[in-house]
């Protein structure tokens, strides 16, 4: 990886198994960002991967046709996400999960206090 001088051209991807040496793509891909994550449009000629330039935190979770599949790591910072031949939508969201367990206390506690107040209103009449 030290002697890559084109990240475009190449691409190191952390997945089980024997490591091995392929081409991939070739492939079309159209992104845009939105509020929770990023969608693409990808049209692969054969099964291969995207990379996208984005920080692989955990907390990503990666979607192929609105079916959740694995995300992987590449290049040992960025996503990877294996996309089948043909057009496919790619939806990446990043979604950790301190934010859902934080937003299930939450509601909880507002669902809590919402309660507390009805039982003190209805005892007072």
């Amino acid at each position: 990886m030290a002697q890559a001088t084109d990240f475009a051209d190449r691409a190191w991807l952390y997945v089980p198994g024997k490591p091995e040496e392929r081409a991939n793509g070739p492939g079309i891909v159209s992104v845009a960002r939105n509020k929770s994550g990023i969608e693409a449009s990808v049209t692969m000629q054969r099964p291969g991967f995207v990379i996208i330039s984005e920080p692989a935190w955990s907390g990503w979770r990666a979607y192929v046709d609105n079916r959740r599949v694995k995300e992987l790591r590449a290049n040992h910072a960025f996503l990877g996400v294996y996309v089948p031949a043909g057009t496919h939508r790619v939806r990446l969201r990043y979604l950790p999960q301190s934010f859902v367990v934080g937003r299930a206390i939450t509601l909880l506690t507002l669902a809590l206090v919402a309660a507390i107040l009805a039982v003190r209103r209805l005892t007072r009449d």
